[in-house]
């Protein structure tokens, strides 16, 4: 991008590079398979954002609104049976962002024991 500013007889010219970045959509898978309490859950990021554009990540995995992680693709215990809001904000330096919920379902697994 150029400016220039004038007075008549006086110009002066300023150069200077632009970037514009798209606004980031959040995305994130739940973990597959098996979902057991005292057990580290993946959890995979598919965030859609601007190579190259500063971001940054925000957790809450257990929807009491408190970040538990800034990493892309983290993992992340549960203690205890239940539903639980796993919420992902995606936040570029520009101020943008998006925000994505979704609910993990732990339940209790029934444990057998075969007496032969």
């Amino acid at each position: 991008m150029s400016l220039t500013v004038s007075n008549g007889s006086c110009e002066n010219v300023t150069t200077d590079t632009v970037k514009i970045y798209g606004d980031p959509v959040a995305g994130f898978d739940l973990p597959a398979g098996a979902t057991c309490t005292n057990t580290a859950l993946s959890f995979t990021n598919t965030s859609i954002y601007t190579a190259g554009s500063p971001v940054n990540f925000s957790w809450d995995f257990n929807g009491d609104g408190v970040e538990d992680s800034a990493d892309e693709s983290p993992s992340f215990t549960y203690n205890a049976v239940g539903s639980y809001d796993v919420r992902l904000i995606i936040g570029l330096a520009t101020g943008c962002s998006d925000t994505l919920t979704q609910q993990l379902t732990l339940e209790e697994v029934q444990q057998w024991l075969l007496v032969g």
